[in-house]
This record gives C-alpha cells, structure tokens and sequence, in this order.
C-alpha cells in the first residue's frame, strides 16, 4: 500500500526521490474532483526557491489516502520508514569446503591432481 502509494505520487508529480521523502502531508491540497494539487517546496531545479505545483491524478489520491488511512499519519511526513526491525539476527552459515559448495566446478587438471 505504501510502495503504491509511493510510486503513484512519484510518477504523477515527477519527483526525484530528495523531492518525494520531502513530501508532506501539508503539501497536499486535495481537490473535490479526487485529484489534488501537490506543493513541492524545494527542487534541484528550483534555482530562485520559489516552489512549484504538481497535479496529482484521483488514483494516486486514492492510493495515497488509503496509506494514510492504514498509517494513521495526519502530519508531517507522508512516507516514514515502517515495520524495521533491525533486532532479529540470522543464524550464520557455517563453514564449508570449496568443494561442498553447490555449483562448484573444478578444473579437470585439478581433479586428477595434474599440474597445467
């Protein structure tokens, strides 16, 4: 839902990615269409820092809204980081043999043990 959302704006509004994590939820003004008019405060091609507007389509409004829904965000940044959980470990492979790797070839001189 969020990466739909996500994506939608981008491709609608044509956002780099600095301009689309800059996205919030004050920069959007909906409209009673569906569709919505999207302040972008800061651009790398915005040389006098003026802004600009981006139209949004009702689709990405809708996909939008449901994230924002399903998030509970009403201020500040639209897209946050989510459900990260950087506590769990993975077991650790354990050491094998060269040979015991799946794929591995070796080279007929090496297998009859005869130099090259």
């Amino acid at each position: 839902m969020r990466d739909a959302a996500l994506l939608s704006l981008g491709y609608d509004a044509g956002l780099r990615v600095g301009e689309l994590v800059a996205v919030t939820v004050a920069h959007i003004d909906p409209h009673s269409d569906g569709s919505a008019l999207l302040f972008i405060p800061s651009s790398k091609t915005d040389q006098e820092g003026q802004g600009a507007w981006g139209w949004l389509s009702a689709d990405t409004m809708r996909r939008v809204g449901a994230w924002l829904v399903a998030s509970d965000i009403t201020e500040g940044p639209v897209f946050r980081r989510v459900g990260v959980d950087r506590r769990r470990l993975r077991a650790a492979v354990p050491p094998m043999a060269y040979e015991a790797i799946p794929g591995h070839a070796t080279l007929a001189g090496e297998a009859e043990g005869q130099e090259g």
